[in-house]
């Protein structure tokens, strides 16, 4: 499996081989997290019939991107807080597969963007390239897919770094 080592000093990432888990997100500056148990909280439904070994890697709130960590360090000598870098709230990754997810409460205004500006950060600092299977996904939980028209343009940006968006949701592992 291809290492993501950015994202190693986050604690919240699991590795898990559930055949049924959902993902919330928490809200605030709380990093999106796994849930096993009460469905009707998640957002993102993930069905993983075969039970593949999966590494949960929550992003937003908890990886941080290019200089963020270090402007947000310096945030007491210059007494403003940086503007965070777009990103997505989570990945899955297994075996030649890594999924980038973005959750939403309600709008799914930004949310695309989020997912493109990860996968950028991904195809800069990692080896993505050598991934075979990359789907992105953005998902509310009261219609767990994107409206057609909130696509436009951003399927073909994700495609130019091999990443499939994809409209239907539950994630299905395969």
């Amino acid at each position: 499996m291809t290492t993501i080592n950015f994202i190693s000093s986050c604690p919240d990432i699991e590795i898990l081989n559930d055949v049924l888990f959902g993902i919330i997100d928490p809200g605030g500056r709380a990093p999106a997290k796994i849930s096993r148990l009460a469905s009707e909280i998640w957002v993102a439904t993930i069905v993983n019939s075969l039970g593949v070994e999966i590494i949960f890697a929550p992003i937003d709130n908890c990886a941080y991107f290019n200089n963020y960590r270090k402007a947000a360090d310096r945030v007491n000598k210059l007494g403003t807080q940086p503007e965070k870098e777009k990103q997505c709230d989570c990945i899955l990754a297994y075996t030649g597969s890594i999924i980038f997810i973005e959750l939403k409460s309600s709008q799914l205004n930004g949310a695309i963007e989020q997912l493109l500006q990860t996968v950028k950060y991904f195809a800069t600092n990692s080896q993505l390239a050598d991934i075979p299977n990359k789907t992105a996904y953005a998902i509310r939980p009261t219609r767990e897919y994107i409206a057609k028209g909130a696509t436009s343009g951003y399927k073909e940006k994700l495609n130019t770094y091999g990443v499939l968006l994809k409209e239907k949701a539950p994630i299905v592992i395969s």
